[in-house]
């Protein structure tokens, strides 16, 4: 794709859905998942599309390829967790709050109302996934880095790297600062987890985990 479409994309991409989320200021709400997700559906399939745009080309063998996914994966999700725990922690004993008080769910009551939670966040983590772990570190190397340089290569990747963890870190300020910073921290490990797999779907599946466990802790402790 020609790079004067690929700046329109972006453009689009940032006015539509980069640039609202870090305008949303911390606000005391209640999740309700009585309806079909069709807002984090319809981002679900903007992320399908990019995927395909942005997909990594490297091919593994398949069973090495599951085994790698799953091991990082596990992985991935147990530092999500640590990282969670030390800025709940921090949270209450310090700032004497709890980390999700800005986002208080309410416990689903159906069957049905249950399956919109699971596709809710498996929408919500392939989105996340795709958008900050693929797209944004991929269009920043195509306009900034045309061409390697290995001479300017530790550049390269600060360059490359910290936008999206930054963007990403803010898109949670509803959570306030130590959200944020848990954000922020989370989005590196994530990277790490993209980097290391060649694939989105380890990522997607540990942030999936991750916020449903999260989610589970809040409505039924």
């Amino acid at each position: 794709m020609k790079k004067k479409y690929l700046f329109a994309e972006f453009i689009i991409l940032f006015a539509f859905f980069i640039l609202p989320p870090l305008f949303v200021f911390p606000k005391n709400q209640t999740l309700t998942f009585s309806t079909f997700p069709l807002s984090a559906s319809l981002r679900a399939v903007i992320a399908a599309l990019l995927y395909l745009q942005f997909k990594s080309e490297k091919s593994e063998n398949s069973f090495f390829y599951i085994s790698k996914t799953l091991e990082w994966s596990a992985l991935t999700l147990g530092f999500l967790m640590l990282i969670f725990t030390f800025f709940e922690f921090f949270s209450i004993f310090f700032l004497k709050e709890n980390l999700n008080a800005t986002n208080v769910p309410s416990l689903p009551s159906t069957f049905i109302e249950w399956i919109f939670v699971i596709l809710t966040f498996l929408f919500g983590a392939f989105y996340e996934e795709v958008l900050y772990r693929l797209y944004l570190p991929q269009i920043l190397k195509i306009f900034l880095f045309p061409t390697f340089n290995e001479k300017t290569k530790n550049k390269e990747n600060l360059l490359i790297e910290i936008p999206p963890i930054l963007i990403f870190a803010l898109a949670h300020r509803y959570l306030g600062w130590i959200g944020v910073f848990n954000a922020a921290s989370s989005a590196f490990i994530l990277r790490i987890c993209f980097l290391k797999t060649k694939n989105i779907f380890a990522g997607t599946f540990s942030h999936f985990l991750y916020n449903f466990l999260l989610f589970l802790f809040a409505v039924l402790i």
